[in-house]
Parts: structure tokens; C-alpha cells; sequence
């Protein structure tokens, strides 16, 4: 009686788990070098797929690039969700004093989230670049990513210094203090050379983030109504 064969295994992913694969080997490819830089194959590569997973999933690396940009803004917006959501439940009786805080507070936050959080280093490198050469993936970050933190703030420092939210000079300090918040991300490696040290630590984070929270409030803080511009 001849022997029963042992059924054979495969390894090969799942649908979703292919998608997996090539969303995080996009981000990390995406967020280091420009579009054109990436090849399918390296991709694929990385991903440990067949060269087709690309089309059947995604249509092809545009498509994947699509998709990468919607991940990073949605990761983001949900790494923010907290901040933003408390934030907007509290100005809204708030006195500008309290806004002014509020203000410095959510700007901090976003500081050290960007520092804090590993999927934070993927933000500036694809970012950057979409505001430098803007693609169709720069609409799908402003709508999950800019445009609700833009709102927020946009609110929180118009209340503060007595104007509209969509008064042009409210507009530029928000934006601004975005910059502000970002740059310890964009700006890790510099810092942590003039720092002489490997990495921030929870202490370094905590510091970080109420220096920046300090310089936000302190750069809305002044005359109000019928005030010169402050830029």
C-alpha cells in the first residue's frame, strides 16, 4: 500500500495581506523618493508579491501611489482624531484666553505625535513633495489630512484674536503654526545632531512639545480688533 503524500502548503498571501504588503512597501519606497525614482518591480520586491499584484489591486503604481497618500493622511487624521475632537468640544464656549491655549496645546500635540509615532516618518518626504509638484494625491491629503487640521485651528485663531476664521491673516497663522509643528519631523535628523544624541526620549518629547505649544500661543497672543496685521 503505497504511502499517503502530505498535502502541500503554500505561503501565498491573502488578498487583503498582498494589499497589506503593498501599502507599507509604497509608504516606505513613496516617502524616501519621488514618484518616478520607484520602480513596480521594486516595489513588488519589497512587498514580497508577484509583479501583477500591482495592476489586479491597486490598477498599477499610480493607483498604488493613490492609495498610499489616502493611508498616510487617514493614519494621520485617526492618529489626531483625539486632539482634534476634544478640541472642537471645548472652544466652543470658550473666551479667547482659552482658545489662545488651545491653540498651543493642539499645536504641541501634533509635535510630538509627528516625533513620537513611527508611521510619522513617513509624513514629510511624500508631503513635501506633493506641495512642491502636486498630484492628484495632494486632494486626498488636504481632504483627510490639511483641511481638518486647517479648520480647527483656523477656528480656534480667529476666536482668539477676534476675526473670522476665514480672515486671510488667520488663514497664514495657521498654516504657519502647522510649519511649526512639522519641522521637528521634517527637521528630526538636524535636531538630533545639535542635540548629540541617537533619538528623542519620552522627556525629550514632553519638552518639545511644550516649547512649541509656548511659541504657538505666543505668536496669536496681542492686540485684537482693528489690530495691525502681527506678519
Amino acid at each position: 500500500m503505497s504511502p499517503i503524500s502530505e498535502p502541500v502548503m503554500t505561503t501565498r498571501p491573502s488578498t487583503q495581506e498582498t494589499r497589506e504588503r503593498l501599502l507599507a512597501a509604497a509608504l516606505e519606497a513613496f516617502g524616501q523618493r519621488d514618484y518616478d525614482a520607484v520602480s513596480i518591480r521594486e516595489l513588488a520586491t519589497a512587498a514580497g508579491v508577484n509583479l501583477a499584484a500591482i495592476s489586479y489591486h491597486f490598477g498599477g503604481k499610480h493607483g498604488l501611489y493613490l492609495a498610499t497618500a489616502r493611508l498616510l493622511g487617514e493614519r494621520m487624521r485617526a492618529l489626531l482624531h483625539e486632539d482634534l475632537s476634544w478640541v472642537r468640544s471645548a472652544y466652543a464656549d470658550a473666551s479667547p484666553e482659552e482658545c489662545r491655549r488651545l491653540v498651543g496645546d493642539l499645536i504641541g500635540r501634533l509635535a510630538s505625535r509627528l516625533l513620537g509615532d513611527a508611521f510619522g516618518r513617513h509624513v514629510p518626504g511624500l508631503i513635501i513633495r506633493e506641495q512642491g509638484r502636486p498630484t492628484e494625491a495632494f486632494e486626498i491629503l488636504y481632504e483627510t489630512l490639511f483641511g481638518p487640521v486647517h479648520h480647527v485651528l483656523g477656528e480656534l485663531i480667529g476666536r482668539a484674536r477676534g476675526r473670522p476664521a476665514d480672515d486671510d491673516e488667520i488663514r497664514v497663522i495657521a498654516h504657519a503654526l502647522i510649519g511649526q509643528a512639522v519641522i521637528f519631523r521634517a527637521g528630526r535628523t538636524a535636531l538630533l545632531r545639535y542635540m548629540d544624541r541617537e533619538g528623542f526620549d519620552e522627556g525629550d518629547l514632553v519638552h518639545i512639545r511644550r516649547v512649541v505649544a509656548a511659541l504657538a500661543e505666543s505668536a496669536i497672543a496681542g492686540r485684537v480688533e482693528g489690530d495691525e496685521p502681527c506678519l
